[in-house]
Formats: structure tokens, sequence, C-alpha cells
């Protein structure tokens, strides 16, 4: 849906940001030190920050979902999913945040420089964004391409091919999966319109 999901890739780099604004911060100027001092555990701030990530996210997606909603039935644009599947795909896209921020608190946690937080945080996300993208075009390529042309006295046509770059057998099977398994990938599915597979991605999320 270009109207409702056209923001789906850039939720990654936002709470990249985000949690190296908050985790990172914490970390680097000590909070987190004083945090475990006053009795604090490690686990109740990292789920702190997960439940910070996804209530933002839903938050956004609300305000995206009425902004865009009263757009469409403005200009009377036509939307591909039922409401059942619009919520369906809101679920996976805040199950999605809470990988997205598990990965950068992890991240935050870790380093004690807010500048190298803020960089591997981006640099991850902009990889999984990347192989999320080449993974989708891998699947998407056609079984059968254009090979040799021949001409005959009466037609001319080019003679269909099996495509090399085509995934078949375990290959094909891993690649839908690992776009399965990447948050990166279900939105990118989502973007694509194909929800063949929506059932399961938020399960996939939380494990």
């Amino acid at each position: 849906e270009e109207v409702y999901f056209n923001l789906l890739p850039y939720i990654g780099i936002f709470l990249a940001v985000l949690i190296s604004m908050t985790a990172g911060k914490e970390v680097s100027m000590g909070i987190l030190r004083n945090k475990l001092i006053a009795g604090h555990t490690r686990s109740d701030v990292y789920f702190s920050h997960l439940i910070l990530g996804m209530g933002i996210t839903a938050v956004l997606l609300m305000i995206h979902f009425i902004t865009s909603g009263i757009c469409c039935h403005i200009f009377f644009l036509p939307t591909r999913f039922s409401v059942g599947e619009q919520l369906l795909c809101a679920l996976t896209v805040i199950c999605g945040s809470a990988v997205y921020t598990s990965l950068f608190t992890l991240i935050a946690m870790n380093l004690h420089r807010l500048s190298s937080v803020s960089v591997l945080s981006l640099l991850a996300s902009m990889y999984l964004m990347q192989r999320s993208s080449r993974i989708h075009n891998a699947l998407s390529e056609s079984r059968l391409v254009a090979g040799e042309y021949i001409e005959t006295s009466d037609r001319a046509y080019y003679e269909l091919v099996i495509n090399p770059y085509y995934p078949t057998g375990w290959k094909r099977t891993l690649l839908e999966f690992l776009q399965d398994l990447l948050p990166t990938g279900q939105l990118t599915q989502i973007m694509a319109g194909d929800l063949s597979s929506a059932w399961c991605w938020p399960l996939l999320s939380v494990l």
C-alpha cells in the first residue's frame, strides 16, 4: 500500500537514531551505572527500552493510519488490503520494531561511546535493509528469460530459456525463510502487497 505503508523501510533507521539517543546516551553519560547502583537490573533497563521502541512505533503507526486514511477517503484512493489485513500489518510492524529495538539496545549496552553506538546502529539498520532488498529481488526473478533471437521466414522471436539467477530447491526455501524471519523482509513484502505468509510474521518476530 503506497498510502498506508510507504514509511515502513525507514522505521529501522528511525529506531536506530531513537535508541542511540536514549540507551546510548544513558551508557555514555553513566546513567546506566547509576540505575544499576540504585537496584535496577540490566533486564529492567533492556525491557524499558524495548517497550519504549514498540510504544513509539505504535503511536507513529496510529498517526500515519489516521492521516493516510483521511487522505484515502478525501481523494477516493483504493486500498488493496482489508481492515483485518491492515491490522495484521500493523501488528507485524510493531513486533518488528521489537526486533529492531532489541538489537539496537544490545549494541548500546555493550558500547560506551555514543558516537560508536549511533554509527553501528545505523549501519546495522542499513545492512538489514540491503540484505532484505537483495533477497526480495532474488525471489522476484522470472523463471524464464529471453535467450537467443530466432528469425524464420514467417516470424521472429526470442527463445525462452531457464534464468540462471532463478533460485530453486533448498536455496529458494532458505531465502523465503530469511525473508519471513527478518523484520526488513516482512516490511518489504508488505510494501510489495504480498501477505501470503503474514500470519507467521508476528510469531517469528517474537521468537
